[in-house]
């Protein structure tokens, strides 16, 4: 994890910005799910060119980011399945900010709040 900082600012009249790491290991319960599975070098193996991955909690599910790609592998045993299930193209220079996955009771919730059948 690493923590980043922005201040906004004008620069001769015009917008700017500038952004800083923060020095900070976050608390446990701020990083409730924080563990990679299969491992790196598996997911390396796969995608040679990946340059970071989330993977679920139930440990079936991996997305995995390349320079121009998100693919979204299925995950059976200790590796990623041959082929993606899908891949979404990138615009260059998109980073992963934050992973959040819902389990147990909480997917009901999720789904209500994004079916556009099912919204508020």
């Amino acid at each position: 994890w690493q923590l980043q900082g922005r201040v906004n600012y004008y620069a001769s009249s015009a917008p700017a910005t500038v952004d800083f790491n923060i020095n900070f290991i976050p608390p446990a319960n701020l990083v409730f799910y924080d563990t990679l599975y299969p491992g790196w070098q598996s997911i390396k193996d796969r995608v040679p060119n990946a340059l970071d991955a989330v993977t679920s909690p139930n440990k079936d599910i991996a997305v995995v980011k390349t320079k121009s790609r998100l693919y979204i592998f299925s995950i059976n045993g200790q590796q990623l399945n041959s082929s993606p299930l899908g891949e979404i193209p990138l615009q260059e220079g998109t980073t992963i900010i934050m992973a959040e996955w819902a389990t147990g009771f909480y997917v009901d919730d999720w789904e209500k709040n994004f079916s556009p059948t099912e919204r508020k």
